[in-house]
């Protein structure tokens, strides 16, 4: 399966289980208005249609926003979305792939799903090419969905109706091991993780460039 139809199916998968994704990438967005500085430059990598870009403006006026965005469809519904909003003088899109993109430094890079639709290979070289575009200190802020068999079990327990969409959300985007990702990141240069919180089965893990 493409990347592309990867990442709008798993979008697909978690809002038919429910409002907590969505939930958490607005928490995540809260905190960030809150504790971030003023004139942040913000790259969104994932950024499908456009929402995280939209909501990041609508709670820091005064970032300026890229969105890495080389599928032609997800451009065009991202670009309308914004423009419906007048929004496009402080959001800008990047057709280029991340690593062709010549842009930043940035000091703050947003992830969302997209980690856990590489293989491990390709998951490593991301995140060498997120760290080179970050500013010292610069932050990552990765939400993933994270291989914890309890919080999968818990989640069978609470909605067994819902068995089908789980097997077809790991058959889409296979559950991310914690220690590799750790791993992952280290090697990427990146400093120890800080978990943000979890929402459903998705937790966001806030990384500093070392």
């Amino acid at each position: 399966m493409d990347f592309p139809l990867a990442l709008k199916l798993t979008h697909g998968l978690l809002d038919a289980l429910g409002p907590e994704y969505k939930d958490r990438i607005k928490q995540n967005h809260r905190r960030l208005g809150m504790r971030s500085p003023k004139n942040q430059q913000v790259l969104i990598v994932d950024g499908y249609l456009g929402q995280e870009a939209i909501s990041l403006c609508v709670i820091a006026k005064d970032w300026r926003i890229t969105q890495v965005e080389p599928n032609k469809d997800f451009l065009f519904a991202a670009v309308r979305r914004v423009e419906a909003l007048d929004l496009e003088s402080r959001i800008d899109f990047e057709k280029a792939p991340l690593e062709e993109m010549g842009l930043g430094p940035f000091d703050l890079c947003l992830c969302s799903l997209g980690h856990g639709l590489l293989e491990p290979h390709a998951q490593s070289t991301r995140l060498k090419e997120l760290a080179k575009r970050l500013k010292p200190n610069g932050r990552l802020l990765l939400t993933l969905i994270l291989d914890d068999p309890a919080r999968w079990e818990a989640w069978r327990a609470a909605h067994p109706a819902q068995e089908t969409d789980l097997k077809a959300l790991v058959q889409t985007a296979p559950p991310v091991n914690r220690n590799t990702l750790f791993k992952q990141t280290t090697e990427a240069g990146f400093g120890p993780p800080e978990s943000w919180g979890v929402g459903g089965l998705v937790e966001t893990f806030s990384f500093i460039k070392a």
